[in-house]
């Protein structure tokens, strides 16, 4: 009990509490029983605060005291500004992607068209032209492409009026004999002198019937002489009815016949082959023995078939028809001796040859390279045929093709490609200070700076836009060394390229065409080593056409 007491005699519950401190007092470190521990370096200034060592301004400042209320108002301040900035940014943004056009884009992709090149030659037949040996209208015996014969008369020229008035006598004279024969088949078996001669004949037959069996040979042929007498008699006297008349008629006949030949003139070839009505004046001069040394303009000469037609009216000495004598007929063209590599003369290859009913359809045509004269640049070639004569008969130029060849490169569509003006000025005349480009022009004080802005370059220029105004026609420019003569700017040139979408920014690049870049499927084919401000999987602008320069594209 005394160990309880005293232990709990030292704890807090048997101390008395600490008497109550006015209001605004602070406790010591003596009513705890405790003191207050102070952080290093404080304890002195704390003992001591009006220590002669410390500089009044080295004392703590009071702290101010910010309410909640405070920082809120200024985080709902910002919070507006940076709200109203984010939708007048979003609204510009709309606003400029509803009123800017749509434009189409596509991507640079490598492919491949069919460009083969198109030549242009002149047909050259066996060709033999007949002409009109008198006025008149033509009446053909045969039809187009008919093949006849050597002596066989094709046609004949006709005086109209007068021998439509022969064949209406003609006609009329047929009529009446027609009429005749038929008068001759009514009124024979009614003549008396026919009808004793068949009652005789018939007696003779009745009467001797029934004796047939008896007859001997010798009686048999009296029978016979006798009927042949009265049959022949009365042959006879059908032959001689009308007789007068019908030679009458006959001889009419013979007499119109003969005078029609007066009144016409047949043409009769002296060679066989294909009969062709049309003429296109060109047949004395394509022929076998000229065609070795035609020109190049005249392998390029054209005839237009559908504004000829086959004559019907001639006159004396006009051509009429021609015979085409044999199968064989060639293609007469100058041919690019690019084209003729690995070829030789007597080889046999194939051409395509344009439809005539369907343009840009080539037809695959058998060929033998009859002739070959070589040239500069490129050479005289025959291309000896003997199969489809019929097909371009009504012809005398055609388009065709050596070869089905392909180009593969950048495939871009044709509608991409545009064109601008460009001053070209030399590499040596352009000035350079840090990124920044500009020329020296030549003026009366002396020379001025005027920056440029080089689309591109290549081995010898820097190419300026024109519309810009940074250069003109007739500066006149210093060199970038020294030694170098003034340059006078000439006239622009125009250069091709396409729009390349960089960021959603149309820019200009320059391409290069050659001549076998272009397709009628609307596509172009660009060499990668000429083109070369352009690559694979870039995104150019499909149809150039109203865009400019920098133009926003979305």
């Amino acid at each position: 009990m005394d160990r309880y007491r005293n232990a709990r005699s030292h704890s807090h519950y048997g101390r008395k509490p600490p008497p109550p401190m006015p209001r605004g007092s602070r406790p010591s470190d003596e009513m705890y029983g405790s003191p207050r521990r102070e952080k290093p370096g404080h304890s002195q200034q704390r003992k001591d605060p009006q220590s002669p060592h410390k500089r009044p301004s080295q004392q703590n400042p009071p702290r101010r005291r910010i309410s909640k209320r405070n920082i809120n108002r200024s985080v709902t301040a910002v919070a507006g500004v940076f709200f109203i900035f984010v939708i007048v940014y979003l609204l510009s943004s709309v606003y400029t992607f509803l009123m800017t056009p749509h434009v189409a884009t596509e991507v640079i992709k490598t492919g491949s068209i069919d460009l083969p090149r198109v030549l242009s030659g002149i047909v050259v037949r066996d060709e033999h032209v007949y002409t009109a040996e008198r006025d008149g209208r033509v009446m053909f015996n045969v039809g187009e492409y008919a093949r006849v014969k050597p002596d066989t008369q094709v046609c004949s020229i006709q005086d109209v009026e007068s021998v439509e008035d022969i064949n209406e006598n003609l006609a009329s004279i047929e009529e009446q004999l027609a009429q005749l024969q038929q008068t001759r088949k009514d009124i024979s078996p009614a003549d008396p002198a026919i009808q004793r001669i068949n009652g005789q004949i018939k007696n003779i037959v009745d009467g001797r019937l029934n004796h047939f069996i008896d007859l001997s040979i010798p009686d048999i042929y009296t029978l016979k002489n006798d009927l042949s007498q009265r049959i022949e008699s009365r042959n006879q006297m059908i032959v001689d009815e009308n007789w007068s008349v019908k030679n009458d008629l006959g001889l009419q006949q013979q007499q119109l016949i003969s005078r029609l030949g007066t009144f016409e003139k047949g043409i009769v070839p002296g060679v066989g082959g294909l009969v062709v009505p049309v003429i296109d004046g060109m047949e004395e001069t394509l022929t076998f023995e000229t065609m070795k040394e035609l020109s190049r303009e005249q392998t390029l000469m054209t005839v237009d078939y559908n504004q000829l037609n086959p004559l019907k009216e001639v006159k004396t000495g006009d051509p009429v028809f021609k015979i085409v004598a044999s199968n064989e007929w060639y293609v007469a063209a100058y041919v690019p001796n690019e084209l003729l590599e690995d070829v030789t003369e007597g080889a046999h290859s194939t051409i395509y040859v344009e439809s005539l009913k369907n343009a840009e359809e080539f037809q695959p045509v058998s060929a033998e390279l009859s002739l070959i004269n070589p040239g500069y640049s490129e050479s005289f070639v025959l291309y000896k045929i003997t199969k489809n004569i019929i097909d371009y008969m009504n012809t005398r130029s055609v388009r065709f093709k050596t070869t089905d060849s392909v180009h593969t490169g950048l495939k871009i569509s044709a509608t991409a490609i545009t064109t601008h003006d460009f001053y070209p000025v030399p590499l040596n005349y352009i000035h350079s200070e840090g990124n920044s480009r500009f020329i020296l022009k030549k003026n009366a004080e002396g020379n001025t700076q005027t920056q440029v802005s080089v689309t591109w370059s290549d081995d010898a220029y820097s190419y300026i836009w024109v519309r810009l105004g940074q250069v003109a026609q007739g500066d006149i420019l210093f060199g970038n060394k020294e030694g170098l003569p003034e340059y006078t700017v000439t006239e622009a040139v125009t250069e091709q390229g396409v729009y390349r979408v960089n960021n959603g920014v149309a820019e200009f690049r320059h391409i290069i065409l050659d001549d076998n870049t272009s397709s009628a499927s609307g596509y172009v084919v660009l060499d990668t080593g000429l083109s070369q401000g352009i690559r694979t999987y870039d995104y150019i602008v499909t149809d150039a056409a109203g865009i400019e320069d920098g133009q926003i594209i979305k």
